[in-house]
């Protein structure tokens, strides 16, 4: 049975009232293959059954406990797993075993949804090398770290202690022991964070990007055990999706409270996303709402009135649910959310689809799979989406550099209609935070001036431009107006 592309690639289909539809789990899909018994080569059918192993569906296997090469057909290409264990007991009513692939560890999940073929990164062959990655780093450094690490995991073995001494207690009793132990231990804790950030200041801030990536990889590797504490810091840094700023990053952002399973998880998980970086964040989701509801306000330039509002690199669009309050604003809005991230697109396209229902409206929307290269080299991008009254990338440029940031700028004014507005988001050069950022979240950006950003605005006749900040003044927002028809 061949993989069917198209289901592969159709992740989710919207129709025009904004309803969403998922494709087929991972699980549905089969590919044929060949496993080898003793010399024969024999026919089977493989699904996934997670992303390590596979049900396969055999009757010669019988009470073999591991089998020669099994290889898939792949449209046509022949993806080769290598030797597999059977794992014994697992036999499926419809006489499926399951198998794992055992020479290398493959991402079956990717290879059945996505046809990519990707394997877990063999890391103990690199450990000489990550060994020797602490070569270089000053005495001083190594030092400031090595007192790091002893005043965290110090805090964390007593506040864990006290988490065993309540653990038997009612969870009402455990929820009123627990926040008065946070209550408690916050004032000293931000404290001591706060110091030993100012103290990484004068380790790193001098350092060219080659020393900030050394730095920061010993940095983490001495720290792991306690990152992975901060269900923030693991996510930033396990990048499960592959990129910072997904969907549960933001909403961890957002939501600004005490997360983890222990009481010293949620302590450093709280200070991790109430920095001011992370305010900054939240400010802007207020801002681009109130900005989109005020154009909502004006009325559209389409045929049908809508105000069209495209979104670039849109993730889970949360802010959408911000301006449709109503019925009503419901039935003034086309929106065109744009991402590379399937999965982003499919939890954006259920935020919708949730607002929809609840409102009882038909939310005009559609779902644009498409990776920045698009933006820059696609010269029939209104041809394919339309013009739009307003386009907004909160973001996206953060990770652009500056040429590319300008192309895209200046091919998205293109779609704007006369009148519209565009608004692009990046963080300033005064993010206080940048260095929390880069080495407790691993997560780098592109940062820069007032000036740096109106440089990037194209020279057309009639542009109007102005740069905004939010209240933290770490958020800058560069607001592009295209002059109205009829002036």
């Amino acid at each position: 049975m061949q993989l069917n592309k198209a289901l592969m690639t159709n992740l989710l289909v919207a129709d025009s009232t904004g309803k969403s539809m998922l494709g087929n789990k991972v699980s549905s899909l089969s590919l044929d293959g060949w496993i080898t018994i003793n010399g024969k080569t024999v026919a089977i059918e493989a699904t996934c059954a997670s992303k390590y192993s596979l049900l396969v569906q055999c009757v010669e296997i019988g009470d073999l406990d591991v089998i020669g090469n099994l290889d898939l057909n792949l449209d046509g290409k022949l993806i080769q797993l290598g030797q597999c264990r059977i794992r014994r007991g697992m036999v499926q009513n419809d006489g499926k075993w399951m198998v794992i692939p055992y020479e290398t560890f493959y991402d079956l999940e990717k290879l059945f949804s996505l046809g990519k073929v990707s394997v877990m990164e063999p890391r103990l062959t690199n450990l000489p090398l990550v060994l020797e990655h602490k070569s270089g780093i000053s005495p001083a450094f190594v030092q400031y770290v090595s007192d790091l690490s002893y005043d965290l995991n110090s805090y964390a073995v007593l506040l864990d202690k006290l988490d065993i001494q309540y653990k038997d207690e009612p969870f009402s009793v455990q929820a009123v022991m627990q926040a008065t132990i946070i209550e408690h231990a916050t004032p000293g804790f931000t404290e001591y964070m706060d110091g030993k950030g100012q103290e990484l200041l004068t380790f790193v801030s001098s350092l060219d990007e080659a020393g900030q990536g050394h730095y920061g990889y010993f940095f983490r590797r001495q720290l792991w055990n306690v990152i992975l504490r901060s269900p923030i810091l693991a996510r930033t840094n396990l990048k499960p999706r592959g990129y910072n700023g997904d969907s549960e990053m933001m909403q961890m952002l957002y939501l600004d409270d005490h997360q983890g399973d222990s009481t010293f998880g949620k302590l450093l998980h709280k200070y991790s996303v109430s920095q001011p970086a992370g305010q900054a964040v939240r400010n802007r989701r207020v801002d681009i709402s109130a900005m989109l509801r005020e154009r909502l306000g004006k009325g559209g330039t389409a045929v049908d009135g809508k105000v069209r509002i495209l979104s670039v690199a849109c993730g889970p669009a949360f802010e959408i649910q911000d301006i449709l309050a109503t019925k009503a604003d419901c039935e003034k809005i086309h929106v065109s959310l744009l991402d590379q991230d399937q999965e982003a697109l499919a939890e954006a396209a259920t935020l919708i689809a949730k607002i929809g229902t609840k409102l009882e409206a038909a939310i005009s929307a559609d779902y644009i799979k498409e990776s920045v290269r698009t933006m820059l080299a696609d010269k029939q991008l209104e041809k394919r989406w339309g013009r739009f009254d307003f386009i907004y990338s909160l973001g996206l440029f953060d990770y652009l550099s500056a040429p590319a940031a300008t192309a895209i700028i200046k091919n998205l004014y293109t779609l704007l209609s006369p009148g519209g507005e565009m608004i692009i988001g990046n963080l300033s050069t005064s993010n206080p935070c940048r260095y929390f950022m880069e080495y407790w979240h691993d997560w780098k950006l592109i940062y820069r001036t007032e000036e740096d950003f109106l440089k990037m605005v194209p020279a057309v006749p009639g542009i109007e431009a102005d740069v905004r900040f939010d209240a933290t003044g770490i958020q800058m927002m560069l607001h592009i107006k295209k002059q109205a028809a009829n002036v």
